[in-house]
């Protein structure tokens, strides 16, 4: 009897340790289960914007930032991890509300029309004069392409999407910019840009000092006594609206908003007088040294500066509609530290090798 009841003390321990060590492993199974979910899968489903019942997961922006990179790298270009994750994620929005608001504007973009737009990116081009065989165009535009999909590991529908955003965004663009008049009041500008800590964009010219390492406060106190346009050609940055002395042109009001209260003033700023320099002027776009020369005069508007309104015009459309899509209920974007970590962290995983160097 007594050997019996040792028995059925040991297997009752037994039992005991067995129900333990399986109840602690599925434990530790459910917390690496558990772990993996909140890690990778969670994430990938979370919102991260929504424009009516349109839904923009974290997992469809991390798929957009791998088209992006993919694209620069099979382009050449750089890809920034700083500031790219949020721009792509607004840009994914308003790709949206342009999209929802289109019929607005009597705006269509047919299968035809994302054709031509690809036609015109991987088309080669004929010299004047010149004419290419039969069929030929058509086989170095299918090469052209097929080599970019490659290279950029994109797929044909999802490049056509792209193209089809951008050819949206470009004809409600232009739809805006028909209220744009074609004589307005401009004040005739040169200026020094210095590219901002941050700011992105432009790069130092050539040749040029660093606009990052330049002290703004010491490039306006050498104004005091040297020559605006020799300054301006050693230290300006870059600018597609200035040559390399600084000079922009004339600039009507709306062109740049932020340099609107210099150049015309408003209830708290004095507008510039005619060939006085400002102080530097901190922006997000960079930092400006101003210098109205001329004006102001009712002027014709030069393309360059309507093509910059319409992008005004377009970028302010967008804020109105965002405005009311937050009151309404229809617009939000969910964005913090968190995402931003994340969406990099997935994209730099699995982020393409450089394309080879060409051999020269």
């Amino acid at each position: 009897m007594q050997q019996t009841g040792d028995r059925t003390v040991r297997r009752r321990r037994l039992l005991i340790i067995v129900s333990v060590g399986a109840i602690l492993l599925l434990t530790v199974a459910g917390i690496v289960i558990y772990g993996f979910y909140d890690k990778f899968i969670e994430p990938n489903r979370a919102l991260a914007a929504r424009v009516g019942d349109t839904r923009y997961t974290q997992g469809d922006l991390v798929k957009r930032l791998r088209m992006e990179q993919a694209a620069s790298v099979a382009t050449g270009q750089s890809f920034d991890f700083g500031t790219t994750p949020l721009r792509t994620l607004l840009g994914m929005a308003e790709s949206e509300i342009i999209r929802r608001a289109a019929p607005e504007f009597n705006i269509h973009v047919s299968d035809s029309d994302v054709q031509e737009g690809l036609l015109q990116r991987f088309g080669p081009s004929v010299p004047e004069g010149q004419e290419a065989p039969p069929g030929q165009l058509e086989q170095e535009f299918k090469e052209n392409y097929r080599r970019f999909l490659t290279n950029s590991h994109l797929s044909d529908n999802d490049y056509r999407r792209i193209v089809e955003e951008s050819i949206y965004r470009e004809r409600i663009r232009e739809s805006l910019g028909e209220q744009i008049p074609s004589i307005a009041e401009q004040v005739e500008v040169q200026w020094i840009k210095l590219t901002a800590p941050g700011a992105g964009g432009d790069l130092p010219s050539p040749g040029t000092s660093d606009p990052l390492t330049t002290n703004p406060d010491s490039i306006r106190q050498r104004l005091e006594n040297e020559d605006f346009t020799s300054v301006a050609r050693e230290v300006s940055a870059f600018s597609n609206f200035s040559d390399d002395k600084g000079y922009v042109g004339w600039v009507p009001k709306g062109a740049f908003p932020l340099l609107d209260p210099f150049l015309y003033g408003n209830d708290e700023v004095e507008p510039l007088e005619r060939d006085e320099i400002s102080d530097p002027i901190y922006t997000t776009g960079g930092i400006f040294i101003l210098k109205v020369t001329t004006g102001p005069e009712n002027r014709e508007i030069a393309e360059v500066m309507v093509e910059k309104l319409k992008t005004e015009s377009l970028e302010n459309w967008l804020k109105e509609q965002k405005a009311i899509g937050v009151e309404e209920g229809w617009y939000e974007v969910n964005w913090n530290s968190d995402i931003y970590a994340w969406a990099n962290e997935q994209v730099r995983k699995t982020a393409p090798p450089p394309s080879p160097t060409p051999e020269r």
